[in-house]
């Protein structure tokens, strides 16, 4: 699987922010395209960065309809932890595909050169590994 951040390659991509109504802070986001080998299946990946405790789960929840129109018909995924070598999600959708974005992201944005990423998405984790090309990530994904 590939991925690339908004169609830019991932060097010349820099974190974007929202502002979310209602909210009195603005949230950095990533909007990704994981594209499936060879078949060239794609899925879009909106994730927002909120790691910051103040946003509970019950907040990130109500905050989904507010942010239904920016997502677009990306899903709509929250980073809520992430630590070296390792990340969750919320809500977790059980798509493999969320776990090589978030390890994409991880990566280019966070510094995290750990590998395997193990990405927790609901009740299943994987560990996701792969080299960059500069343009796009390639990546391994195996459950955990």
């Amino acid at each position: 699987m590939e991925v690339s951040l908004r169609g830019q390659p991932l060097e010349h991509y820099r974190e974007s922010l929202v502002e979310v109504p209602g909210l009195e802070r603005t949230m950095p986001f990533f909007r990704t395209l994981v594209c499936s080998m060879p078949d060239g299946r794609a899925a879009e990946h909106l994730i927002l960065q909120a790691t910051d405790p103040y946003f509970s789960e019950r907040r990130l929840v109500s905050l989904t309809p507010l942010l239904a129109d920016f997502a677009g018909s990306a899903s709509l995924s929250f980073l809520v932890i992430s630590r070296t070598g390792w990340a969750k999600v919320f809500p977790g959708p059980a798509a493999p595909s969320i776990a090589i974005a978030v390890a994409a992201v991880k990566s280019y944005h966070g510094w995290d050169e750990s590998e395997p990423i193990v990405v927790k998405a609901g009740r299943l984790s994987y560990a996701v590994s792969g080299p960059s090309d500069g343009c796009a990530w390639s990546a391994e994904l195996s459950a955990v």
